[in-house]
């Protein structure tokens, strides 16, 4: 194709091709070239395209001249000079030509509807030019894409609202409310309206207005999720306000092999709250280590309390709440059902017909659970004491999740406390007096304590 948009064939006059698509052009060489020579047939092709140069200016991300091909439009000039900056206009992109405004393109056409008719092709020279955003409106609440929205001159608050994909399902738009500067008194002034009113829907945005849709508080979604022994286990969707005792009941009770003492219930607060306890010990440790090297105090084995700092600082609590999930205790005391929050695990094992001992024993193991034994026979099983067991804080975990001091303990307890459940974790801790230097006894041990409660109920979970 020539400059002058024609196409010289021998023994033809010039075709001209100016302004016509590549199939339009090809129906034109082959009818042309049928009427002058019988029998015959063109194939016509691009070889290779023509580059322009063109300018990008304005607020894009790399504003300058570039060179891009004779078929570019304009959303292809803006992809390759990094797009529109933060404070550009997507709505009133300028195509100049000759220093004339040839057209306004509204990149929101593209974003927020996919229509591409107004994305034009260029020509050699031309400017695209990004001014700078002039008004912009914020929708917040229940609509489906709330964001900060660029608007025009004489928008109103319906096509700001489906500019944000319209209201959701929860949203409550008889009391919506549009927050508006007053420059004359200089404040910003609050309006309640109905966003289902076609005269409200009519009102024209302004600079910098906040819309609010606010939303069902009913519809919030609190997602509860049972695992184990329950006979429609599965995740459950709340309303706020909700108890225990209402999800049990949704949940179709218990099967015949669910062991209720052994009930795990996790919930995400409690989690933050241990982790931040077990970070705030390492912190604690830390500080006193380094209070004992500075006073030139006799000191430990300094890498096994930085490897026990460095559990700490990774241990992640599932956040274990100690409850009774029985529903008739439930419902005999009221105040042990409580409200259910978002994220809330509750499982119910099978009933574990075994007792854990672990800590410092020679053979930590899982074993039978036998009706008569007491810790001292478990431990016994388990192959004794190690030579730096703490013999005097042997504790129990119970399948509750609850601790208590074994009987051979400085602690006094009582007769039925002597009772080992199924599925109760014998803890024998070390002994603390090699690091008396740090006073362990008052920092670590409770820590430690907590550390194993935590990986015992991770156990819980898990099985």
């Amino acid at each position: 194709i020539g400059r002058d948009a024609t196409i010289d064939l021998p023994g033809m006059s010039p075709i001209g091709v100016a302004g016509l698509k590549l199939g339009e052009a090809r129906e034109l060489i082959s009818s042309k070239l049928n009427a002058e020579f019988i029998g015959a047939t063109a194939s016509v092709s691009i070889k290779e395209l023509r580059s322009i140069q063109i300018f990008v200016l304005g607020d894009a991300y790399m504003p300058g001249s570039y060179t891009v091909s004779s078929l570019a439009s304009i959303t292809n000039a803006l992809y390759i000079s990094g797009g529109v900056s933060e404070r550009g206009s997507l709505r009133n992109i300028q195509l100049k030509r000759k220093g004339k405004l040839v057209q306004t393109y509204d990149l929101y056409d593209l974003l927020l509807k996919g229509d591409t008719s107004k994305d034009s092709r260029l020509v050699p020279g031309d400017v695209i030019f990004i001014p700078v955003i002039k008004n912009s409106v914020r929708i917040q609440g229940a609509v489906r894409r709330p964001a900060l929205y660029e608007i025009k001159d004489n928008e109103s608050l319906g096509e700001l609202i489906e500019l944000a994909g319209g209201l959701t399902s929860e949203s409550l738009p008889n009391l919506s409310e549009l927050n508006r500067v007053n420059k004359s008194a200089g404040i910003r002034e609050i309006q309640r309206l109905d966003a289902q009113s076609k005269n409200n829907l009519a009102t024209l945005m302004k600079d910098g207005d906040i819309f609010s849709i606010p939303s069902i508080s009913a519809l919030d979604k609190i997602n509860i999720t049972l695992s184990g022994q329950f006979k429609y286990p599965g995740t459950y969707t709340v309303k706020n306000g909700d108890k225990l005792s209402g999800l049990l009941e949704r949940s179709g009770g218990f099967t015949s092999n669910a062991y209720l003492y052994g009930a795990v219930f996790t919930r995400k607060a409690v989690s933050q709250m241990e982790n931040d306890a077990y970070r705030k010990a390492a912190d604690d440790l830390e500080i006193a280590i380094a209070t004992a090297v500075i006073s030139g105090r006799e000191m430990g084995d300094l890498q096994q309390a930085g490897i026990f700092i460095a559990r700490l600082r990774e241990v992640n609590s599932p956040g274990r709440l100690i409850t009774d999930i029985d529903p008739i205790n439930l419902d005999k005391y009221p105040e042990k059902d409580f409200y259910l929050e978002d994220g809330d695990r509750i499982h119910i094992p099978i009933r574990r017909n075994s007792v854990t001992v672990v800590g410092d024993v020679l053979s930590p193991s899982t074993l039978p659970y036998r009706n008569s034994f007491k810790a001292k026979d478990y431990i016994q099983l388990s192959g004794g004491y190690k030579w730096g067991a703490d013999k005097g804080s042997v504790y129990m975990i119970l399948p509750d999740g609850k601790s208590r001091m074994d009987k051979g303990s400085i602690w006094r307890v009582s007769r039925s406390d002597n009772i080992i459940a199924p599925g109760t974790t014998i803890v024998v801790p070390k002994s603390t007096r090699p690091f008396d230097w740090l006073v362990l006894a008052d920092t670590v041990a409770p820590v430690l304590s907590n550390l194993v409660t935590t990986m015992a109920a991770i156990a819980a979970i898990d099985d």
